[in-house]
């Protein structure tokens, strides 16, 4: 258990160098006192005066020599403990890259792959170091690996979101195709199995930054087909706060992201889609043809989260 403050305070103000000149001082003072005493029992049993007055000497003198030492030696202090070193940031981050660095077994700092395995690995610090090198960072981060990715590709694959966070930052590669033909934010829509917090923070970093919104793939798929068909609801809910009218787009096959929703059996995208879309009653029958997937709690309420939404616009056409 740590000490105390008070317990600490009273150690630092009675180091044992003080300690021990005051029970010197005090010692002497005792002695001053006895030597009295015994010339006061002295005279009363007669003694000579002689031998009183040397009795009362010694003691006087003994008495003044205690009562001066404690006036005048000083209050020492001990020496305040010697300040923590201040780390200097700029020193700690090069400290740190240089740990992530050796993980790495980077020996050059030249390799132009060098950012994307860092950028895979999240080493933020090493891959920072990486394009700060004496080089065009904009090029750094605009290579493809052998893999046919960025270093935004790759972060965004191992679904490391402050890697993320900070590549979108710099705002290079932010619509750039990787070799499949994906931009990052295509790329995030499309992650699997990805936490909902982690996909939600890096779609709207790159939202933040400049990513395209609009961006479709080669069968007219939007970024809310994609995230709707990898049931990716951290992604989806962003998209649809930014646009609701993202919910009835349609790719070049006339799907509808709720549509693809249903058939690759994306629960969430279901729930989220459902308010902001147009459900028919093609729709419901094609969720009943996969009630074998799902639990009938889950088919239930699903079920009927459908039908309120097909009959509420039923309801709202009738009103006119």
């Amino acid at each position: 258990m740590l000490p105390t403050s008070r317990s600490s305070h009273s150690h630092q103000l009675t180091p044992p160098s003080f300690r021990a000149e005051r029970v010197g001082t005090v010692a002497l003072f005792v002695f001053g006192l006895i030597l009295a005493a015994c010339a006061i029992t002295a005279q009363f049993q007669g003694l000579g005066s002689i031998g009183v007055a040397a009795f009362l000497g010694e003691a006087g003198i003994s008495l003044v020599a205690s009562i001066v030492s404690l006036a005048i030696i000083p209050r020492r202090k001990a020496l305040p403990p010697p300040e923590p070193k201040k780390c200097d940031p700029e020193s700690k981050q090069l400290s740190q890259a240089s740990l992530e660095l050796a993980a790495l077994e980077a020996d050059d700092l030249a390799d132009p792959n060098l950012p994307h395995r860092a950028a895979s690995r999240g080493s933020i610090h090493a891959l920072h170091r990486a394009v700060s090198h004496p080089r065009d960072m904009t090029a750094s981060l605009s290579h493809l690996d052998p893999l046919g990715d960025t270093p935004l590709h790759s972060a965004i694959l191992e679904g490391h979101v402050a890697t993320v966070q900070w590549l979108a930052s710099t705002k290079v590669g932010m619509n750039q195709p990787n070799r499949e033909g994906k931009s990052p934010l295509q790329q995030i829509a499309g992650l699997k199995a990805c936490a909902h917090e982690d996909a939600k923070a890096m779609t709207e970093a790159m939202i933040e930054y400049g990513g395209d919104v609009t961006a479709a793939d080669s069968s007219g798929n939007t970024l809310c087909h994609l995230a709707a068909m990898s049931d990716n609801s951290g992604t989806l809910e962003v998209l649809l706060q930014n646009n609701p009218k993202a919910a009835k787009s349609t790719n070049t096959g006339r799907d509808s992201p709720l549509r693809l929703a249903i058939n690759h059996n994306s629960v969430e995208a279901i729930r989220l889609l459902v308010p902001y879309s147009i459900v028919t009653q093609k729709l419901c029958l094609l969720f009943k043809g996969h009630e074998s997937c799902y639990t009938r709690e889950k088919f239930n309420e699903i079920n009927q989260l459908l039908t309120r939404q097909m009959e509420a616009k039923h309801d709202a056409k009738r009103s006119f």
